[in-house]
């Protein structure tokens, strides 16, 4: 799969899955309403859930480099309700590349020190895809 295989999209998002990693991709794109952003990120658990299975592990790269922000509220909602279905789906790891708007940058790095001070999931960011991508074969490759 890949970029040209798009499994979901709506305003705001798109994912697909990088065959090489392997690691499902979401790339955000502005502004998300609070229902949408929640609407996504269920659709991305949905997708672990679908996919872990077929890839053995499945971690996932968040690419957020055009993200607005999100709010502290939706923050918290994927932090205490979400991140352990990642994991229950097949994902112990995300990498984001951080985003250019200092908001949606506020955000990520909120977002990274609220997941990973709770121990379930790990999550760290990047300045570039590159970086992010490395991080994740690497931590693939120590299973």
């Amino acid at each position: 799969m890949g970029k040209d295989n798009i499994l979901f999209s709506m305003a705001g998002v798109k994912m697909w899955i990088d065959d090489d990693i392997p690691c499902l991709i979401n790339e955000w794109d502005g502004f998300i309403t609070s229902d949408n952003f929640k609407k996504a990120i269920r659709k991305l658990v949905s997708l672990l859930g679908e996919y872990s299975g077929e890839y053995g592990k499945l971690n996932m790269l968040a690419d957020t480099r055009n993200l607005a922000v999100i709010s502290t509220k939706d923050l918290d909602w994927v932090n205490t309700e979400i991140n352990s279905q990642y994991v229950k789906n097949g994902a112990s790891y995300e990498a984001f590349v951080i985003p250019e708007d200092a908001f949606g940058k506020n955000s990520v790095k909120k977002y990274v020190e609220m997941s990973t001070s709770e121990g379930v999931f790990t999550a760290k960011y990047f300045a570039s895809i590159e970086e992010a991508k490395s991080w994740l074969q690497e931590v693939h490759n120590d299973k």
